[in-house]
């Protein structure tokens, strides 16, 4: 008996499906970039737990926190329920209230044992975090498709930590992402935020570009340029009506952002931490102020 001919077309291969990575971050710098904080929490839907970071700093004074904590009462986080909180070996860590509008209001405290460092040391510390903030929107920027809002406002918060306690305002963005996990790569992003400008610096994977809003409404951007991290570093932006913004940019403070996992392994250890600062300057004769960020490209 003859053998069944075999078929030339071979079924398509499948591939696993791009591994969603859901993040929140709300951050806030004054307007002379000496104090401010940065909050993130950071999860994929079908795995146990989330990453947060934690930064506050209070001039000559900061605090950071870096862990691996379990998620309470929220199946995700993005979009999130109007109220969810993460805990820390069951002690409560981050208690989030929220509107039904995301572009609205946001209350938040958060209660970390932090290092008293601006690096990102794991795991807890020994010096315990008090913030407490309160976020009022005043425009989005950018909606994504669903995927990333980027809403720029004004906060308002306490901050209490061992031997200090006091209260802050400023300029401040909040942001939700639900996207595949982005490769690691030479990405620069960071938010700018002035009395009449709000900039958000990103990398959509040909470059770099702007989200704008400015004198009231989006502005469409042609081209941005950032120079390479240092002590000042200029910055030029063409919108495409042809308005030029440019200007320097002055690094505050030195700090450090948790790294990221690889493309698809969510479960492998984090890379190294990348270098952040808080920065002020003036951009078309405007005082911005706001956080940097500068993934570098790096083998995990």
């Amino acid at each position: 008996m003859s053998q069944p001919i075999r078929s030339l077309v071979e079924p398509p291969v499948r591939l696993p499906a791009p591994a969603l990575r859901e993040t929140l971050h709300l951050e806030a710098v004054e307007a002379d970039a000496r104090r401010g904080f940065v909050l993130e929490v950071s999860r994929t839907p079908d795995r146990p737990g989330a990453s947060l970071w934690l930064c506050v700093i209070e001039r000559e004074r900061h605090w950071s926190f870096a862990s691996e904590v379990s998620a309470v009462g929220s199946p995700g986080v993005s979009p999130i329920d109007s109220s969810f909180r993460f805990e820390i070996d069951g002690v409560p860590w981050l208690e989030l209230e929220r509107t039904d509008d995301p572009a609205s209001r946001i209350e938040l405290r958060c209660a970390a044992p932090a290092h008293a460092v601006l690096s990102t040391p794991s795991g807890p510390g020994s010096h315990p975090v008090l913030l407490e903030a309160r976020f009022e929107a005043g425009h989005v920027l950018e909606t994504g498709s669903g995927l990333r809002t980027e809403v720029h406002g004004a906060v308002g918060a306490s901050i209490a930590a061992p031997g200090f306690s006091g209260r802050l305002r400023g300029r401040g963005a909040w942001r939700e992402t639900r996207a595949p996990e982005a490769p690691i790569g030479g990405t620069v992003h960071g938010t700018l935020r002035g009395p009449r400008t709000s900039l958000v610096l990103r990398d959509d994977g040909d470059g770099l570009v702007a989200d704008c809003w400015r004198e009231g409404r989006v502005r469409p951007v042609r081209r941005t340029q950032l120079d390479p991290p240092g002590g000042t570093r200029g910055l030029r932006i063409e919108l495409a009506d042809g308005t030029r913004l440019s200007g320097r940019l002055q690094t505050v403070h030195d700090l450090s952002a948790p790294g990221t996992q690889t493309l698809h392994d969510l479960s492998a250890p984090r890379t190294q931490p990348q270098p952040a600062s808080l920065v002020r300057g003036r951009v078309a004769r405007e005082p911005l102020a706001g956080l940097l960020i500068d993934w570098r490209a790096q083998t995990p």
